[in-house]
């Protein structure tokens, strides 16, 4: 082939088969990213503005968060925040049990922004009590602490069940109470609950939180 006449480039006619598996397979990632994000349904607001992430990644919800948010960033451990109440975060992501990464989310927040934490068996450190998360949080200046189950876990979530309703709990536990092993896990749920140690039960939880207008938070 003369090399004067090669063209410069090809054009390769896609198939409408190739075009179809295309447009399906962005709508199964869209929709694997959604449902990461369902805990959105928890704010007042579904809408994710500016939102943040402190702790470790979960590459699902980094890329989720980078989809549906309005502008997405992950504040690595150590680099210092610049910046103020007002231009803050509408939601900051936290996936740590460090008080640093709490105390640095409520620096993070615009005052009203909310908090949504996400504490899993795979996170290092020790698990806190529902007490002790509930201190810490309103010490930090937030308030309107509701804690929810992530069942059966955070990237498969099949339902959110809050953790403050005892009978939405006894349901869940008990919903196949017919059986032995129904019956023997919901009377195992309700001795954890009277014990405040319902989290044994309960792998993955989140809490979500509102920075309180009216308070300062720590710096």
């Amino acid at each position: 082939m003369d090399p004067d006449t090669t063209p410069d480039h090809v054009i390769v006619p896609v198939s409408p088969d190739r075009v179809r598996l295309d447009e399906a397979a962005g709508r199964e990632r869209l929709l694997r990213y959604s449902r990461r994000l369902d805990w959105r349904f928890l704010l007042p607001d579904p809408h994710l503005g500016r939102v943040a992430l402190l702790g470790e990644a979960d590459p699902i919800l980094v890329e989720a968060l980078r989809e549906f948010s309005d502008s997405f960033f992950r504040l690595e451990r150590g680099t210092e925040w610049i910046g103020d109440r007002e231009n803050g975060c509408d939601v900051v992501v936290v996936r740590s049990l460090q008080r640093e990464a709490l105390a640095t989310a409520s620096r993070l927040l615009r005052e009203g922004g909310f908090l949504y934490w996400e504490i899993g068996p795979d996170r290092p450190g020790r698990f806190p009590s529902s007490a002790e998360f509930r201190s810490l949080l309103q010490e930090l200046g937030f308030r309107g602490v509701r804690p929810h189950w992530h069942r059966p876990s955070f990237r498969a979530c099949l339902e959110i069940v809050p953790l403050r309703d005892e009978e939405m709990i006894s349901y869940v536990l008990g919903r196949r109470a017919g059986s032995w092993r129904g019956a023997a896990r919901l009377a195992v749920g309700r001795s954890l609950r009277r014990l405040g140690l319902l989290r044994l039960l309960v792998p993955c939880w989140s809490v979500v939180a509102c920075l309180d207008p009216g308070r300062q938070a720590d710096e």
